[in-house]
């Protein structure tokens, strides 16, 4: 069995515009998941603000972790 096999990763894209869709659909995965296992989320962020990006991070718990990248000048 491979080290990471109990890790899922996941990724969304969006800006200020999807950032409550982004959240909502972040949040039903965080109360539906296994929490037997290692959810690593990535937000590719695009024009994201300050104030969203705090909410998203928010959700940020125990095996469940949030990491933003930002795509606002790639």
């Amino acid at each position: 069995m491979r080290e990471d096999a109990g890790i899922i990763n996941i990724v969304f894209i969006c800006d200020d515009n999807y950032a409550l869709a982004t959240g909502v659909a972040i949040s039903s995965l965080k109360n539906h998941r296994d929490t037997s296992r290692h959810y690593q989320i990535f937000i590719v962020a695009n024009h994201l603000s300050k104030s969203n990006i705090e909410l998203l991070k928010k959700l940020n718990t125990t095996n469940f972790q949030i990491e933003i990248i930002d795509a606002t000048n790639i």
